[in-house]
């Protein structure tokens, strides 16, 4: 249940609630400013559609007002010509007076915005180049357009209605919602695809993580990616493979020494059988040490213990052998296990690294005898030399070797015979057969 929590609060400020947050803002402003932008464009086209229609219209009324001299003459032929879509019609003159309007326009009061254009049209200032002032009023959907009388002494105002604006507009809506719609759809499929590529990914390496932080080294690891998740994750696997490894020799150490225990030299050693290829095991062994735990006592024999794993480990460093493995049986028992040229130079230099300086684990009166007083195992007043290292060479490079036990009879006879030898010593078993 705490594990769950534990998850459920990881997830909840994960790095996928980050990314849809992010995501959906994203896609929110881009999909708003997309649809104004062309919905803005549109209107402008339209606006400037309708204002290109009334250039032709202008034009248009400029030829009746030609023919027309009359105020209410040039009022009805303008609203007789249906096609043109007047609204309304007003004549004023260069006082801002209103001298004729259409018979459906009621009367409104003259404003300032509307005496500005009439005197501007009077003037024809910024008429460019459409020959009279024209406004677009987009609520009503007109435009009025302001044409000057000959001489200019009358303006005529001619509201046109724009009947396709609303049409227009609601295909513009349309459109609009459209585009929305379809914007909206790639960035769904966009981030369907990013989930999938990105985040789904992340997720699983979390979950592998989970597990390997948990304990549990025999999760299941996908192997169908080749891209770096792939990699990741294969990478993941090599250090749970590692963890695992790590954990199982801890658990089988040796609780002194630290050092592989009985197990993992079994497993070293039955792999490099498998192997076939030439090497040698070396079981070292202290002589002389329980006379000298029951002279110090079993602490003081423990420094030994430590002196010997130190000297050996400093002996494979000095000797640059590659391929070696250090392990502890036990009590006062080490083995090595390496390739067969070099365990000649690793023995040498471990004998000669552990005889200079045992003599420190002893006292001045001790060194200047040159022995220890202690009794035998039936109990007897003895006089006995310093501890001593034996190491027993074992290989198969002179005869064959079938198993882990054959091998460790073989070490059995070959202790037997180095501990024969007076002081530290080491000997290899040469027989063939």
């Amino acid at each position: 249940m705490k594990q769950m929590k534990q998850k459920s609060k990881v997830y909840g400020s994960s790095v996928t609630m980050k990314f849809i947050i992010a995501y959906l803002l994203t896609a929110v402003l881009l999909i708003m400013s997309f649809t104004l932008l062309v919905f803005e464009n549109q209107v402008d086209l339209i606006g400037e559609n309708a204002l290109l229609r009334t250039f032709s219209i202008g034009r248009e009324i400029n030829a009746v007002m030609e023919e027309k001299t009359g105020y209410e003459e040039l009022i009805q032929e303008l609203e007789s010509k249906k096609h043109l879509n007047i609204e309304y019609i007003k004549i004023f003159n260069e006082q801002n007076q209103l001298l004729a309007a259409s018979d459906n326009l009621p009367m409104a009061p003259v404003t300032p915005d509307l005496i500005r254009s009439i005197q501007k049209s009077l003037t024809k200032r910024d008429f460019e180049n459409s020959g009279f002032h024209h406004e677009l009023i987009f609520d009503k959907r007109l435009i009025d357009i302001y044409i000057p009388g000959p001489e200019g002494t009358f303006i005529v105002i001619v509201g046109i209605s724009i009947e396709e604006m609303d049409r227009r507009m609601s295909y513009l809506f349309r459109q609009s919602g459209l585009m929305t719609i379809l914007v909206a759809l790639i960035h769904l499929i966009f981030a369907f695809f990013t989930y999938n590529a990105l985040i789904s990914p992340l997720r699983k390496v979390l979950n592998l993580l989970t597990e390997i932080s948990n304990g549990n080294y025999d999760v299941t690891f996908p192997r169908h990616r080749s891209d770096e998740f792939g990699l990741i994750t294969k990478k993941i696997e090599q250090m749970a493979g590692s963890i695992s490894s790590v954990h199982s020799e801890a658990r089988n150490a040796n609780p002194l020494s630290g050092l592989p225990g009985n197990i993992a030299l079994e497993r070293e050693i039955q792999k490099r059988l498998q192997t076939g290829n030439a090497f040698c095991v070396l079981y070292c062994d202290l002589d002389q040490f329980k006379a000298y735990n029951d002279a110090y006592g079993f602490s003081r024999g423990d420094e030994i213990i430590l002196y010997t794993r130190d000297a050996i480990e400093k002996s494979i460093s000095r000797s640059h052998a590659r391929n070696c493995f250090f392990g502890h049986e036990g009590g006062d028992d080490f083995v090595i296990i390496c390739d067969y040229y070099d365990w000649e130079k690793i023995s040498a230099l471990t004998v000669d690294e552990f005889d200079s300086r045992i003599e420190e684990f002893y006292s001045e009166e001790d060194r200047t005898r040159g022995y220890i007083e202690s009794v035998d195992r039936k109990g007897k007043k003895q006089k006995f030399p310093f501890v001593s290292l034996s190491i027993a060479v074992v290989s198969n490079h002179y005869r064959k070797i079938d198993s882990y036990g054959q091998l460790a009879h073989y070490a059995a006879e070959m202790k037997k015979v180095v501990k024969g030898i007076e002081g530290s010593a080491y000997k290899i078993d040469r027989r063939v057969n």
